[in-house]
């Protein structure tokens, strides 16, 4: 089994093309659904706000962001990943980063986000990403947390096996997911110092129930989509 960083090496110019993966996806509809909802209930401002997007991949919440105003800055470990991403949205700054050792300051950021990116790493390494982004953040500043639904019957750090992407042999190519309870990324947020405001577990017909969800991305997905909760979503705040 290749590294992630190997896997989403290879598959960097496929991700978009993935079923799972793309704008119009149901975990990136609900996502951006979820994310708004938060943004309302909180009064948290977007637009003109300093916000980092934390093992941004080919930049797809980078431009939600980004569209709303913010000024952006991506970052990902894939050199490969980065490069996709600069390449569809160049007016947004994109870097190669480890997060687990940011070069970011202390304290530059309003928003810090990450999405389906803490699965990737164990429990050790997470409370590592976890604690960067939490320095990086202003006081007052959020983290948006989002990860493909934890797993509440597998032990901790136990290994499962997920495939993406296929090789240039048409080989599919198999990444590990770290196995990691609700409470687990609850108390590593709390333990690198920040306030868990909310959990958003929202499925995508409770979303548009809250608030707008557009019609045309509802008329996607037939009513067991709408009805499935893929994405668990934490907004913590830094005081």
């Amino acid at each position: 089994m290749p590294s992630i960083k190997s896997a989403y090496g290879i598959g960097a110019s496929q991700y978009d093309q993935h079923p799972y993966c793309t704008e119009k996806s149901l975990g990136s509809v609900m996502e951006g659904a979820a994310y708004q909802y938060f943004l309302k209930k909180y009064k948290i401002s977007v637009k003109g706000k300093l916000v980092f997007d934390n093992c941004c991949g080919t930049g797809r919440v980078s431009k939600w962001f980004a569209d709303k105003g913010a000024k952006v800055t991506g970052a990902d470990f894939s050199e490969n990943m980065i490069m996709e991403a600069k390449k569809k949205y160049p007016r947004i700054e994109f870097r190669v980063e480890d997060a687990r050792k940011l070069t970011e300051p202390s304290g530059t950021y309003d928003i810090v986000n990450t999405s389906w990116a803490m699965n990737h790493i164990s429990h050790k390494d997470r409370q590592k990403a976890i604690a960067e982004m939490a320095k990086i953040l202003k006081p007052k500043g959020y983290l948006l947390l989002n990860v493909v639904y934890p797993d509440e019957k597998r032990k901790r750090d136990e290994l499962y096996p997920v495939v993406l992407f296929k090789d240039k042999n048409g080989n599919p190519v198999t990444m590990e997911f770290y196995a990691e309870s609700r409470q687990g990324y609850i108390d590593q947020i709390k333990k690198a110092g920040l306030d868990v405001v909310d959990v958003s577990e929202h499925t995508l017909g409770e979303l548009a129930k809250i608030r707008d969800v557009k019609k045309t991305d509802l008329k996607r997905f037939d009513d067991n989509a709408k009805n499935v909760s893929v994405n668990y979503i934490i907004l913590a705040k830094k005081n």
